[in-house]
């Protein structure tokens, strides 16, 4: 148990929810249970048409610590968790945002916060976690180590290293790395926590703490499988690299790493095309028409011409 409140740093914990009553009440139970004290938990109900919003207000009611808050109308997933984010305390020294269909372990905040209050140059902190069950991932720093570089991360997980950096309910943010950043999620990309994670990295050490710390479900509702049907994978991955590791990666990595995204993204455009899907299927062609644009834009910047066939789709697809 962590000594006196008032001498633990102030942590924000955010939890965005849309129609999450499901599983609601387990995440907040974990924050509230925390050994680390010292929080405010704004839940940020996005106009749940569930009893989401009926299951915070009771705990509100419960606990001071709570406080919900809604945007004036139903905003998008990056919208709502930019809005959450801006409901954030400007004093805290952390925020730590939980999905809501995802929990803490007990000491999550007290494990984090301490690696974060032993190292200043870490402005991330992650660690392992419980995902659909008892499966253990985002193993890939080596052991007995509290931090890396951010940049070693970024070039290790690229050239094929576990991703370790994790999604939001993985890990807390140093709030003077992001004070200026608005939005906090860039709406330009699907995966924007993972472009975040990059961009962040890029500047700053990644804390770890060599055990799991959260527990999360395997995703099998709309967005994951809205970005399994559009593909939109292996492009947003393909502009990462571009955007935030071609000055980390070293230029025959940098060809091995885009090259092999490239091909795959090829493959699937000429796969979609002769399967008609990337004709029937507006989402998809509207998607895949922006990714172009923004990938040949990111090539541009870094001086690597976009191969062959995905200037061709590039053309096709904007004149479309």
């Amino acid at each position: 148990m962590s000594g006196d409140v008032e001498n633990e740093p102030y942590v924000s914990v955010i939890t965005p929810v849309y129609n999450g009553g499901a599983f609601l009440d387990e995440c907040i139970d974990s924050v509230l249970s925390q050994t680390h004290r010292n929080f405010e938990y704004v839940i940020v109900d996005n106009h749940s048409t569930d009893d989401s919003a009926a299951i915070a207000a009771r705990y509100a009611a419960l606990d001071e610590r709570v406080r919900v808050v809604q945007p004036e109308r139903h905003l998008s997933q990056t919208d709502n968790f930019n809005f959450a984010a801006g409901c954030s305390a400007g004093d805290a020294a952390y925020l730590k945002t939980v999905h809501a269909d995802d929990a803490l372990l007990p000491d999550c905040i007290e494990q984090m916060v301490a690696i974060g209050e032993r190292h200043p140059n870490v402005g991330v902190i992650g660690a392992m976690r419980f995902v659909g069950g008892d499966q253990v991932d985002l193993i890939g720093v080596p052991p007995n180590v509290e931090f890396v570089p951010g940049r070693w991360l970024i070039r290790t997980q690229l050239l094929g290293a576990p991703y370790t950096t994790g999604p939001p309910t993985a890990t807390m943010i140093r709030s003077s790395v992001i004070r200026d950043r608005v939005p906090l999620y860039d709406p330009a990309y699907e995966h924007n926590d993972d472009a975040l994670m990059y961009c962040l990295l890029r500047n700053v050490d990644f804390g770890y703490y060599p055990g799991p710390l959260t527990r999360s479900r395997r995703q099998t509702v709309s967005r994951t499988a809205w970005s399994s049907r559009v593909g939109t994978w292996t492009p947003e991955r393909l502009r990462m690299v571009l955007d935030f590791a071609s000055d980390i990666l070293e230029p025959v990595e940098l060809d091995a790493v885009a090259g092999r995204l490239e091909e795959r993204y090829g493959l699937t455009l000429v796969k979609w095309t002769v399967t008609l899907k990337l004709v029937r299927d507006r989402e998809v062609f509207l998607y895949h028409r922006a990714s172009l644009r923004a990938i040949a834009e990111s090539s541009r910047k870094v001086g690597r011409p976009l191969p062959r066939v995905l200037q061709l789709y590039a053309r096709v697809l904007r004149s479309s």
